[in-house]
């Protein structure tokens, strides 16, 4: 009986130290409160860097978009006033239809207009 009472007792001692070297790894193995938010604090830094990067071209990619609209604007306006004369350049543009749709909510009187032409063809472009 006392051998295996000893049996017990070495089986017992054996897991308990098991357990105890499990316990070390693991807690070796943890990350402490602070510095889980030392790790935290620096991705949210991160991640709002990446925001004020993104916002940046954003506003660059919208100033060089309006740029390129003023000028498709601009040329469609100077093949207009060069092309004129010419019904076939104008279908080009699309501008026969716009031209057609002018004189109806504007009056024919009008459309002869450059100004209100040239307002035409930027809100016809899109």
């Amino acid at each position: 009986m006392s051998e295996s009472n000893d049996n017990l007792i070495g089986f017992i001692a054996s897991t308990v130290e098991t357990i105890r070297d499990e316990v070390t790894t693991i807690r070796g193995e943890m990350v402490t409160k602070t510095t889980f938010e030392a790790t935290t604090t620096a991705m949210r830094g991160d991640i709002e860097q990446v925001q004020l990067r993104l916002d940046s071209i954003e506003h660059g990619m919208s100033s060089r978009f309006e740029h390129v609209e003023g000028e498709v604007s601009r040329l469609r306006s100077a093949v207009y006033l060069l092309g004129k004369d010419r019904p076939e350049v104008l279908r080009l543009l699309g501008q026969a239809g716009a031209e057609q749709a002018a004189e109806k909510v504007i009056g024919s009187s009008w459309v002869n207009d450059f100004s209100v032409r040239s307002l035409w063809f930027s809100v016809s472009l899109w």
